[in-house]
């Protein structure tokens, strides 16, 4: 085991560093980040466009910009705006990413630490219990249709799956926004709000959270455990007419250990691999459902980021992503080897 994670780890940074070289180069490909830098009001001259050029780095090759934005370099804003910025707030050194330091956004000025760190909370509010709940309707709807192949239940059951799963998520979050929102509000009922995390200026706690929270989470809960649940019930399909399965009842043991120690335990392991490839992207948010439902996460990020060219922003969340990947593919080829003593990890 140990030799194994040994490897996997010095795995690790090739891969990344691969995958950090192929994003740079998309993400300096597709537009001129210096066009973003002087977006001002006042016209910059010529003078200062090719001062702010030389000064930031992005007069260099883009092998050069890559080794800036990997091991660190000086960098400097130019107070083109005249909004009175001084030479400190101008001015600093950038340690680069090997060191810890992600850079600095574009377009704010912030560090993008700080920027990411101002979202992902925000994200994981969101989808945390998003999943939970995934987890909670497929396990249990999928081992009921499995248990009750070809029943009445059963088809009901998958027939909502397939309907779900075949609707795009934006499709399902304009629904709840029309039916909670917009329907209960004309009925005179109570209604949920559309958009947002809280009223401005109102303090955010559990309650106050709670009603912007339900239409979004359960946007992502439908979607996603439609899929999950006809995985479960597959599984689960396969696994119970094993030899295993057979023997364990013929030696008189109770239906309920049955289904969890022998059943449950082997049908997860197909789910297994979907969720290590589905929760890293947990860090990016939920990008359509946010944007519907205006919750400043990480997915809002990505967005607002794309679309004014934020290249540091883009790339320490693509990064990220890329990151939790490989850790949690690691972390799934551990828990086969726990669900399942037949497999080794050498």
């Amino acid at each position: 085991m140990r030799t194994y994670l040994t490897r996997r780890v010095l795995q690790l940074i090739p891969l990344l560093f691969v995958i950090s070289v192929i994003l740079f180069a998309l993400m300096y490909s597709i537009g001129d980040p210096l066009a973003i830098v002087m977006n001002v009001p006042r016209r910059p001259s010529g003078a200062q466009i090719e001062q702010a050029s030389r000064r930031l780095g992005f007069d260099q090759p883009i092998y050069v910009q890559y080794i800036y934005w990997l091991v660190g370099n000086d960098w400097t804003f130019i107070d083109f705006d005249g909004d009175g910025d001084t030479d400190e707030e101008m001015h600093g050194t950038r340690r680069g990413i090997l060191r810890g330091d992600l850079g600095t956004s574009l377009i704010t000025r912030q560090a993008v630490a700080t920027r990411i760190g101002e979202r992902l909370g925000n994200t994981m509010l969101l989808m945390l219990p998003a999943y939970a709940l995934i987890l909670l309707i497929s396990f249990t709807l999928g081992v009921i249709s499995a248990l009750r192949q070809y029943s009445l239940l059963d088809g009901i059951l998958t027939t909502a799956a397939f309907v779900f799963y075949s609707m795009p998520i934006f499709l399902v979050a304009l629904g709840m926004i029309l039916l909670f929102a917009v329907a209960f509000r004309n009925w005179g009922l109570p209604h949920l709000p559309i958009a947002g995390m809280g009223r401005p200026g109102e303090e955010r706690t559990l309650s106050t959270l709670l009603p912007y929270m339900i239409m979004p989470v359960l946007s992502i809960a439908l979607v996603s455990s439609a899929a999950y649940m006809r995985y479960v019930r597959a599984s689960v399909l396969e696994v119970i007419n094993h030899d295993y399965v057979r023997t364990a009842r013929s030696k008189g043991i109770g239906e309920r250990r049955v289904l969890f120690v022998h059943v449950l335990r082997n049908a997860a392991l197909p789910l297994i691999t979907i969720i290590g490839l589905d929760v890293p992207f947990l860090l990016g948010g939920a990008i359509v459902t946010e944007s519907i439902f205006a919750w400043p996460g990480m997915g809002m990020l990505f967005i607002e980021s794309l679309e004014r060219s934020d290249y540091p922003v883009l790339m320490a969340m693509l990064m990220f992503v890329a990151l939790f990947v490989i850790v949690s593919q690691l972390i799934t080829d551990l828990l086969y080897s726990l669900l399942d003593p037949r497999i080794r990890l050498s």
